[in-house]
């Protein structure tokens, strides 16, 4: 089975540019949100749920996944 794949096609200098940039800014983005969840789950677990009962990483990857959607639709 193969999979298919998509064409991205530029008419243009200035498309490429806006759509490297584009993709730049949202790796970026995905970075430092990789940093503060790894802060908002050493937060929770040293100040709120000092019992170890903390949430796990995964359900900070699920909130942070779910806001990303919610701008995007935005």
């Amino acid at each position: 089975m193969s999979i298919p794949k998509e064409m991205i096609v530029f008419h243009n200098d200035y498309e490429i540019i806006e759509w490297l940039t584009r993709i730049i800014g949202r790796a970026h983005s995905y970075e430092v949100t990789s940093t503060r969840l790894g802060e908002a789950h050493e937060y929770v677990q040293k100040y709120l749920m000092p019992d170890g009962i903390g949430w796990g990483q995964n359900v900070w990857h699920s909130i942070l996944d779910d806001a990303i959607r919610m701008r995007n639709q935005k």
